[in-house]
């Protein structure tokens, strides 16, 4: 079996989701035992019961001890599919939201519930794990501090980035890998030696907000192709953009999409190969939260697929340490041009923190570090999801992602640039759906919630409150 195709698992838990949806199984009652679904799917009960959890994720179920599991007394939350963005796939030019500088300053106010953060809480992260690996870096003297790394970076980096990235099926050696300023910096040298200075980028829509005003930077064009919230990229859209107008790149994140957590599987990964490939387009592949996915595997990157065609982008700020800004970016075929580039601009990068995660991928830290991190934001996400279905009001419709550590909800009949204002006034964070779109007035009734605090009573009371917010403003 294809390892990233649909899982029994998912089929048999769609199965019992669509019955639950047409009220075969209606709010409240009691859904069939471990054992039942077992005979009646010809699976294992390990099988069912993963069904079940799966279920219990969506928001459609929920399960009581010695009891089984029940159809959840609300449903309109979890069970409402998402309304699709609009498919206009005209070219325009990109434009940064007003709002953004604000929301990057409300990061540095401690006093602010962070749902609008796109870092995980220090909690989470190997801090002391990479304070030691700073310190033996800093020890070893004229190595780390005395000198400048070439162009690509420190080349202990990139040999244990090599490695990492052969997990993964990347065939990059170290001399093909450029480490960089963080996944930004990634993305802008993407973008910048992938494409001509006027020309049209096709990106996800929604998508994070960072990348539009990138784009607006550069002077490039872009045309957006709307995300399926479960799925990533709505390819038939995007063959239809490309039919139509010159499109020299591609950026997507195929692992985890910023900000619905869709997963794009490896079936339609190969279909977008093939339509970059039909029309000499350069696929920016954005792989910034792909260590976050919860089951630990990813679909084949986009670079194994077709290495000299795409760029592939991620960094160490969103699962290791936001304040390294250590990233990096294997360019393919764009190798020489993203080198002459980076070394005119900043020459390399800073030794000492270049090797200090280096050493942190040497060691035995890294694999536990992220079998621990991916329980935690699993966790945190499964109970900020089931108190959005708890406490937002009936009709909601909220993302169900695959990894990373954010919620992608949509609030028919409310605006969410007054709901941001609102919340705000009571402390609350949230990033309202317009800035992740280049087109005005697009996500007016959408907003994303980081879950990458984790879950205690304070955040869930003001989750709870938010959602009270949310019901008073519905029109």
């Amino acid at each position: 079996m294809e390892p990233f195709a649909k899982t029994r698992t998912e089929s048999i838990a769609d199965r019992i989701s669509g019955r639950i949806l047409d009220g075969t199984y209606p709010p409240g009652s009691k859904l069939p035992s471990v054992r039942r679904i077992a005979l009646d799917e010809g699976c294992s009960t390990s099988t069912a019961v993963a069904a079940f959890e799966s279920l219990v994720t969506r928001g459609l179920a929920t399960s009581v001890e010695r009891s089984g599991h029940f159809v959840r007394s609300r449903i309109g939350v979890a069970g409402s599919r998402f309304r699709a963005s609009t498919s206009n796939l005209d070219v325009v030019r990109s434009r940064t939201h007003g709002l953004v500088r604000r929301i990057l300053e409300m990061g540095q106010d401690p006093s602010i519930t962070p749902f609008h953060g796109a870092v995980p809480h220090p909690s989470l992260l190997p801090l002391s794990s990479l304070g030691r690996h700073l310190s033996s870096s800093l020890a070893a003297g004229s190595s780390a501090l005395g000198s400048y790394t070439p162009a690509g970076g420190s080349l202990r980096l990139r040999r244990e980035l090599s490695k990492f990235l052969a997990g993964r099926g990347i065939d990059a050696p170290p001399e093909s890998i450029v480490a960089t300023n963080g996944c930004m910096e990634a993305l802008a040298l993407a973008v910048e030696c992938g494409t001509d200075a006027d020309a049209v980028v096709a990106i996800e829509s929604p998508t994070f907000f960072g990348l539009v005003s990138l784009l607006e930077d550069l002077g490039r064009k872009i045309v957006e192709i709307p995300v399926d919230p479960s799925s990533g990229m709505r390819l038939d859209l995007l063959e239809s953009a490309m039919e139509t107008h010159a499109i020299q790149a591609i950026v997507v994140s195929p692992d985890v999409q910023n900000p619905t957590g869709a997963r794009m599987d490896l079936e339609s990964r190969g279909k977008l190969v093939r339509l970059a490939r039909r029309h000499d387009a350069t696929i920016v592949e954005d792989s910034v939260f792909s260590a976050s996915l919860f089951d630990g595997d990813a679909p084949a990157p986009l670079a194994s697929i077709w290495p000299e065609g795409t760029m592939h982008c991620s960094s160490a700020s969103k699962v290791v340490a936001p304040g390294l800004r250590l990233g990096w970016l294997v360019p393919g075929r764009h190798l020489e041009r993203v080198l002459r580039t980076k070394s005119g601009r900043s020459l390399g990068g800073p030794v000492a923190l270049q090797d200090s995660f280096a050493g942190f991928l040497e060691s035995s830290s890294w694999p536990r570090h992220l079998r621990r991190f991916r329980h935690a934001v699993r966790s945190q996400v499964r109970s900020m999801r089931e108190a959005v279905v708890e406490h937002f009001p009936a009709g909601t419709r909220i993302s169900d992602p695959q990894g990373g550590y954010f919620l992608w909800i949509q609030v028919p009949g409310l605006d969410c640039l007054e709901l941001f204002e609102r919340a705000l006034q009571e402390g609350i964070g949230i990033i309202p759906g317009p800035v992740f779109s280049a087109h005005r007035g697009r996500f007016r009734d959408c907003f994303r919630l980081s879950c990458g605090t984790p879950a205690t009573p304070e955040i869930l009371g003001a989750l709870e409150r938010l959602g009270r917010l949310v019901g008073s403003l519905r029109s």
